[in-house]
């Protein structure tokens, strides 16, 4: 042996697995924490820029105003939160973001009422979050006449075209609704009339309206949850963009098995595989009792096709479960299911909890938290591959409510041990 000694360095590093399922990354951070509360987050992937624009509400006497934040996909805060629509004597509520990824900007939508109109309004917003044009107007009446609300926008990449939904009924009389769409281009003109994807008439006020964008086929489908019998049911109805927007078949009820139940505020995500035809999930919470909900999911195939089979129980403890919120990965082939968790007796705790679902519509881990201590509202949003931003609003310091986001991904770190001689 020589009389040199031998020896060796050993560096330690790390590799990046993929695992199944996922779960949360790194522990929740603040998006936004102004004075009043901070309301209803909705979120949206930017992917060119590889980041999330968070938008929301300030609930400020007849005055509320609709907020963004940027945040990129580690987490941070890109620049400082800005105003997107403002003004006094108006209250700007329950706003809904999405994005173009041919023109990398955004088109955020938001429920309006002052003293004369109840409006859907809608604003531009660039990928850098200045405000392009001006506001658009997409329904609007007299406030003593009709009313207009719950609007949901998504964005058709095929057709370069947003579809935004909205339901809409008077106010007197005898009470009538219905649930209209309408396409805006790019630039933010409207593109054809509206038109009624539930038709006006009479029948329960709606509830939940959602929409996703299913790109193997270039349409949408809409969902919501109304009574139409003895029970509130989720239905849907595909909407197409080929050759201009317009329904596609017929109404369809997507809780098809949950007949004894209320199921309610349904929430809906897109995957576009198998190619051609596409998937969609279509999440809801169930009501035994007013105080007993859980959270289902039903897998709907791309052409309308309710899965035969029972619905995917996603948390069904004692306790009432709420607010579902869902998107999907199209790199990891899965969804994300989020919701409000309260703690058991005899705590006052709420949570946010989440849980992964396959495309073939088989839970992946187990339900996981995200955070919350009187959490409520969560948004979920697809990002890079594997991962999802979640928001929500909260009161975890102050007595006003804030929006906290929480990363989830499918990232695992092990050690790799390397050894030079």
């Amino acid at each position: 042996m020589s009389a040199k000694r031998a020896f060796s360095i050993v560096a330690v590093t790390s590799v990046l697995l993929l695992s199944a399922q996922g779960g949360p990354i790194g522990s929740w951070f603040t998006i936004t924490d102004r004075s009043n509360d901070q309301l209803n987050a909705s979120i949206a992937y930017n992917s060119q820029r590889q980041e999330y624009l968070v938008v929301w509400w300030n609930d400020q006497p007849e005055n509320d105003d609709v907020w963004g934040q940027r945040v990129s996909r580690n987490g941070t805060l890109s620049g400082p939160p800005f105003l997107i629509a403002y003004g006094s004597g108006a209250e700007r509520r329950f706003p809904a973001v999405a994005y173009n990824s041919q023109h990398d900007e955004y088109l955020v939508v938001w429920q309006e009422e002052d003293a004369s109109y109840s409006s859907v309004r809608g604003r531009r917003v660039s990928a850098t979050g200045w405000l392009p044009g001006g506001v658009l107007t997409v329904a609007s009446g007299a406030i003593s006449d009709v009313y207009c609300g719950q609007p949901a926008v998504a964005y058709a990449s095929t057709a370069d075209r947003y579809l935004v939904i909205y339901d809409y009924g008077n106010t007197s009389g005898w009470l009538q609704s219905g649930i209209a769409a309408r396409a805006f281009t790019s630039d933010g003109s409207p593109d054809g009339n509206a038109f009624d994807a539930r038709p006006y008439g009479g029948g329960s006020p709606t509830l939940g309206l959602s929409l996703a964008y299913n790109r193997a086929r270039n349409e949408f489908l809409v969902v919501w949850s109304e009574s139409a019998d003895l029970s509130y049911d989720v239905w849907g109805r595909r909407v197409k963009m080929a050759g201009g927007a317009g329904t596609l078949g017929d109404i369809f009820r997507v809780s098809v098995n949950m007949d004894s139940t209320d199921d309610l505020y349904p929430a809906i995500a897109a995957i576009p595989f198998p190619a051609g035809v596409g998937q969609y999930l279509v999440a809801w919470e169930s009501h035994y009792t007013v105080s007993d909900g859980d959270i289902y999911a039903q897998p709907v195939a791309g052409d309308g096709t309710v899965t035969v089979g029972p619905a995917i129980t996603i948390a069904n403890p004692t306790t009432n479960q709420t607010h579902p919120a869902v998107d999907g990965s199209d790199s990891s082939q899965q969804y994300l299911v989020t919701w409000s968790h309260p703690s058991d007796p005899p705590f006052i705790f709420v949570g946010i909890r989440g849980r992964a679902v396959s495309t073939g519509g088989a839970l992946l881990g187990k339900e996981t938290g995200l955070g919350g201590i009187f959490a409520g509202h969560s948004a979920v949003a697809a990002g890079p591959p594997g991962d999802f931003l979640v928001a929500y609003d909260d009161v975890p310091y102050t007595s006003d409510r804030n929006i906290y986001g929480r990363l989830w991904g499918n990232r695992i770190y092990l050690p790799l041990v390397q050894r030079n001689h």
